[in-house]
């Protein structure tokens, strides 16, 4: 079986920032992030600048080093949901 190359629909680009942000605010540079994480300094920026897709194993490593929650990230449209619902609503699962 032939593998094709994957494509991935999922702008990871506020995710990236957001991990920029938690490293620059606990005064890691790239470098040093990129130690800890055992990846090198130019696939942290990839994924800080451009949205590249990390693995998953380092995607779970850098929000849990950072505490970012990604609910917001993933699913944006419930939370626009559940501001314009009412509390009967949300309750029909």
């Amino acid at each position: 079986m032939r593998k094709t190359k994957e494509t991935h629909t999922f702008d990871f680009r506020p995710l990236g920032l957001a991990i920029r942000e938690a490293r620059e605010k606990a005064g890691l540079s790239r470098n040093d992030l990129g130690d800890k994480v055992f990846y090198g300094e130019r696939h942290i920026a990839d994924i800080e600048n451009v949205g590249s897709h990390p693995s998953f194993q380092l995607f779970h490593d850098l929000v849990t080093m950072f505490n970012i929650s990604v609910d917001k990230y993933f699913y944006p449209a419930e939370k626009v949901a559940k501001k314009h619902s009412s509390p009967s609503d949300r309750n029909l699962s």
